[in-house]
């Protein structure tokens, strides 16, 4: 099976993200929730 992936732009180039990727991680398997990434604390901080 085939796929595609893209990051900091839409598959079809178009909508430029304005930022910065901090962390991506490519598996061959759908993953469970318990193994996504998780947030550092300090970027999952409320904000004030």
């Amino acid at each position: 099976m085939q796929g595609h992936s893209s990051i900091g732009v839409r598959i079809n180039k178009v909508y430029w993200i304005k930022g910065a990727v901090l962390m991506a991680r490519m598996t061959l398997r759908v993953l469970t929730l318990d193994e996504l990434l998780k947030l550092p604390a300090k970027l999952n901080a409320p904000k004030q």
